[in-house]
């Protein structure tokens, strides 16, 4: 099982009284497993970085006249960064389920893509160095 879990397991009456651990069954019975936070916190952090680049680039999308939600108002920017951040904590709180160094990858993943979005896709090497590191970031 995995640490945030086993610790919130504990902590539970049924453990301390000597019971079953009510987490594990419910991972069993739903067949949750490693990989599912694995798959979560990939994909939230993907949404994190799309749409900061989206909301970061949404001017420069309408001088160039792309059809992007943002560009189009099928969403708007405050619903866009509530977006950004809802999957950017739901992608380090199941990293966080994982134990603290994927957490630590998380939030460097994180900052990375961030830090991409507003400030490093204009530089050819650090922008690309930037790009090739979180494209591998699952791998690790």
């Amino acid at each position: 099982m995995f640490e945030a879990f086993e610790l919130l397991a504990a902590a539970t009456p049924a453990a301390e009284a000597g019971g079953g651990n009510p987490l594990t069954e419910i991972f069993k019975t739903f067949h949750i497993t490693k990989w599912n936070f694995i798959a979560q916190c990939v994909a939230f952090l993907i949404v994190f970085a799309q749409v900061v680049n989206d909301v970061l680039d949404v001017e420069v999308d309408r001088l160039q006249g792309r059809s992007r939600p943002l560009v189009r108002d099928a969403i708007g920017l405050s619903a866009a960064r509530t977006l950004a951040v809802v999957a950017g904590a739901a992608g380090l709180t199941a990293a966080l389920a994982l134990g603290w160094r994927l957490f630590a990858v998380a939030v460097v993943v994180l900052v990375a893509s961030w830090a991409y979005s507003s400030r490093l896709k204009d530089s050819v090497v650090l922008g690309n160095v930037t790009v090739a590191l979180l494209a591998s970031a699952p791998i690790v």
